[in-house]
């Protein structure tokens, strides 16, 4: 009888270390986490950085109005090739600067406009809309985040060919992707941190164009580039 007490007791004793280690050990709690991917490959990370062109007033050039158009269309020419594609209105900026001028009045304007038609002329360059590129140069996306001149970073001064070749980039690495990911992804290579109404509406118009176009094409839900000759350009 002594030895069946003393094994109840023992087991008893057993149950109740089994019991104190269960209650030690740590609850395992799912739990949630809203975690933001981006699910889209990154290769350009933020893209190319912008570099604006260096513009110096010629030496014997003391009043702009008074400096020849030829003179003004060579300078043109080289903000072009340093900064094309470019709006003509940033031109302008680049070249009153020169000058050490803070505005340009209808005066100059007209002067540094006519200067463009002769630097379109004689030296081929190309014009989309008021952007102007060098002739045959392939467009890739800038990213703006450093750029000295704020009015670079103007929904209106953001060149529509640069635009396309960015988007072109997105869904290009990403083998297709959705509308929204490929504006997040344009925008986050222009070097906008955050982006208001007017710069999305710039990238969602230049991707229905491309849908329109044909040089996009709906797969499922994504966007994707057509086979070889399955492009509508």
């Amino acid at each position: 009888m002594e030895r069946i007490v003393s094994v109840i007791e023992t087991e008893k004793q057993r149950l109740k270390l089994e019991a104190d280690e269960e209650s030690d050990r740590p609850i395992e709690t799912a739990i949630e986490r809203d975690e933001i991917i981006d699910a889209l490959v990154d290769v350009q990370n933020d893209g190319a950085m912008y570099v604006e062109a260096s513009v110096r007033r010629p030496a014997e050039s003391f009043d702009l109005l008074d400096t020849t158009v030829q003179t003004i269309a060579g300078i043109v020419a080289d903000i072009v090739d340093v900064e094309g594609p470019i709006h003509q209105d940033e031109i302008v900026v680049r070249v009153r600067s020169a000058w050490g001028l803070q505005r340009a009045g209808t005066r100059i304007q007209e002067h540094v406009t006519k200067a463009i038609r002769v630097a379109r002329l004689s030296r081929g360059i190309e014009r989309e809309g008021k952007f102007l590129n060098m002739p045959g140069r392939a467009v890739r996306l800038r990213n703006r985040s450093r750029v000295v001149s704020r009015t670079l970073r103007l929904p209106e001064m953001l060149p529509p060919a640069e635009i396309r070749a960015g988007v072109m980039d997105v869904v290009r690495e990403n083998f297709g992707a959705q509308e929204v990911e490929i504006v997040n992804a344009v925008l986050r290579r222009l070097g906008y941190a955050a982006s208001g109404t007017n710069l999305r509406d710039m990238v969602e118009s230049a991707i229905q164009k491309m849908r329109v176009s044909g040089i996009l094409t709906e797969h499922g839900d994504l966007l994707v580039i057509p086979e070889p000759g399955k492009s509508i350009f």
